[in-house]
């Protein structure tokens, strides 16, 4: 998973993980997994995290891509 756009926006808008735990209430170690990508986070909490930080969602995280059916 590419997870390098909340990394990204993080560095650009001097926010850390700790600042998005509080505003988010989801907790660092959580964040941290799906800042690294060992962690897809479901739309809800994606949605959660953008309203906190005042973003998009397409902003923080890649769009997901849809498996092709054989």
């Amino acid at each position: 998973m590419d997870s390098s756009r909340l990394l990204e926006w993080c560095s650009a808008n001097d926010i850390t993980l700790t600042d998005i735990a509080g505003l988010s209430g989801y907790s660092v170690a959580y964040l941290s997994l799906i800042s690294r990508g060992k962690r897809v986070p479901p739309p809800r909490v994606k949605i959660t995290i953008a309203r906190a930080l005042h973003a998009r969602v397409g902003d923080l995280f890649p769009p997901e891509r849809e498996e092709q059916s054989a």
